[in-house]
């Protein structure tokens, strides 16, 4: 008994020790949810002492520290879907800590699927794809489509003008195995919005 109280102890106090070198800040993590057309984002994180180094995984972040402040821009242009990036947290007295940054987009084009696929030798029977374009949208319409490859035939219907499509997509052969993309381009001149693609595949 007296063997398993002394490892009891123990393991308690390599806890608590590994949680003493944890750098504590208010938020371990922050969450942003952009508009159309939003570019930027700030974020605010207060520390429990005072910040020695920042190193952010990605070079659209840029920070300023302010003693135990750590305050936190994100150039969010080329974001186009959901997505996250971290900033590695080192403290003056040598703890250290990751903090998180979630960010969810709005989708100005909303797909009902943004792949198809056929299994190789079966039919090779047409499949559809609905495109929507919600209300608020940067995108007032699609221009055209444009398959990169030859496996693949297509037609696109309106369902309703400037706001709702489907393409239904056919395989020549399902014989070989192919990978084809089908791009998508609206009249936006933003790029985060000019263009999408639905990869369709035979495999």
């Amino acid at each position: 008994m007296r063997r398993h109280h002394l490892t009891a102890c123990l393991l308690l106090a390599l806890s608590l020790g590994s949680q003493s070198l944890q750098a504590q800040f208010s938020q371990s993590s922050q969450e942003a949810r952009l508009g159309f057309g939003q570019t930027h984002c700030n974020f605010l994180f207060t520390a429990d002492s005072s910040i020695r180094k920042v190193t952010p995984n990605c070079d659209c972040t840029s920070y300023r520290i302010e003693n135990n402040k750590l305050h936190v821009t994100v150039d969010a242009r080329e974001f186009n879907r959901d997505t996250n990036r971290y900033l590695d947290i080192k403290m003056q007295d040598g703890r250290k800590c990751r903090l998180m940054l979630y960010f969810r987009i709005a989708q100005p084009l909303l797909l009902s699927s943004r792949s198809l696929t056929w299994k190789r030798g079966a039919s090779p029977s047409p499949q559809s794809i609905t495109l929507y374009i919600p209300k608020g949208s940067p995108i007032k319409a699609l221009k055209e489509a444009g398959l990169n490859g030859k496996e693949f035939d297509y037609q696109t219907k309106t369902l309703k003008k400037n706001r709702e499509y489907q393409i239904t997509i056919t395989p020549l052969s399902t014989a070989k195995k192919a990978l084809n993309r089908l791009v998508i381009k609206t009249e936006s001149i933003d790029p985060r919005y000019s263009q999408h693609i639905i990869y369709l595949q035979i495999k």
